[in-house]
């Protein structure tokens, strides 16, 4: 199938089309391009193009970034953290960050170790109706800018809040738009592409990395990030397995991180497996109800004498931590 891209330069070549375009003599070149690859767009199938077709010109300097993080993901769940981040030119100049307490809504183990956000956090937070009024005088009427942004307007809908005329652009169809060399544009995903560290699951930190990439698409910088920076190989050689969910770092950072130092990620425990990382077992579908099949194997294979070693996610943290000051310290 061709892009729009490849489908707009043939239109362009068009003898019937071009002699129409060229009776607009105050057009250049890239607008007659922009013409008709908005045309494209707009005449193809929702499924396979963005919803909303922009130009730079169109997109704003001065905005808000809004994010929030939910007990679920359905019309019963309910918003446990909202936040907005104001950006002036490229610049954060003000924020918005407050836990929200459920009102009906439980807020289940997958959500907490997605997000780090325990019940303790929304024991003595304010409820959404007190929340919204004070989120609404921030946004004010600037434009919005947000990742998935349909997500956040129907929980924010449901709770009393209608931004949707304010909504100006989503992040996921301007990326979708620009045609990066991503599989998807998932936030993590570009999160990733632009090499950008903020942590994520959490709507404050979540908002600044939409903040970057919204800047990048609008700028047009579209190159992947590429670190310079030589990342020491303290894991070369060594073989890791990883199970179970985390609070504080996500489970593709935690093999990212195993990967760039020279680590090697396992699929199952073996003999040779040297860390058997492990997280909260949280699933329904435990081996034995309790334990994933990598802790069993692991717990056969330590009983016969195997030298493997388990870590729970602050003693990772402490791994990386460790090997990083023997490298300053060898450095000197």
């Amino acid at each position: 199938m061709a892009t729009y891209e490849e489908i707009s330069n043939r239109l362009l070549k068009n003898p019937d089309l071009k002699e129409i375009l060229e009776l607009r003599t105050d057009l250049s070149d890239e607008e007659q391009y922009n013409f008709i690859h908005r045309m494209v767009a707009l005449i193809t199938s929702y499924k396979k193009n963005p919803r909303q077709i922009y130009f730079k010109k169109d997109l704003p300097t001065e905005y808000m970034v809004i994010d929030l993080e939910t007990t679920g993901f359905s019309n019963n769940d309910e918003i446990i953290q909202l936040s907005a981040i104001h950006v002036k030119n490229e610049s954060e100049i003000d924020s918005f960050n407050q836990f929200v307490k459920p009102q009906t809504a439980k807020l289940a183990p997958n959500i907490t170790y997605l997000t780090g956000i325990n019940p303790e956090d929304l024991h003595n937070a304010p409820t959404i109706d007190q929340v919204l009024p004070e989120f609404q005088n921030f946004i004010e009427e600037f434009p919005i800018v947000g990742h998935n942004i349909s997500f956040d307007a129907r929980f924010l809908f449901n709770s009393g809040c209608n931004i949707n005329p304010k909504i100006t652009v989503d992040t996921v169809n301007l990326a979708q738009f620009k045609n990066l060399d991503t599989p998807n544009n998932k936030l993590e995903t570009l999160k990733d592409y632009y090499g950008i560290s903020e942590r994520s699951h959490n709507s404050l930190s979540d908002c600044r990395t939409t903040a970057i990439i919204f800047e990048n698409l609008r700028n047009n910088r579209l190159e992947k990030h590429i670190n310079n920076e030589e990342i020491p190989q303290i894991f070369s050689g060594l073989k890791f397995c990883v199970t179970g969910q985390f609070s504080q770092l996500s489970r593709q950072q935690i093999k990212k991180d195993i990967i760039s130092r020279g680590g090697k990620i396992m699929s199952s425990v073996g003999k040779s497996t040297n860390y058997l990382v492990e997280g909260v077992q949280i699933v329904n579908n435990l081996t034995d109800g309790v334990h994933s099949r990598k802790e069993l194997d692991y717990i056969a294979l330590k009983s016969a004498g195997y030298d493997i070693q388990r870590l729970d996610e602050q003693n990772f943290i402490n791994l990386l931590s460790s090997y990083r000051e023997k490298e300053h310290q060898n450095a000197k």
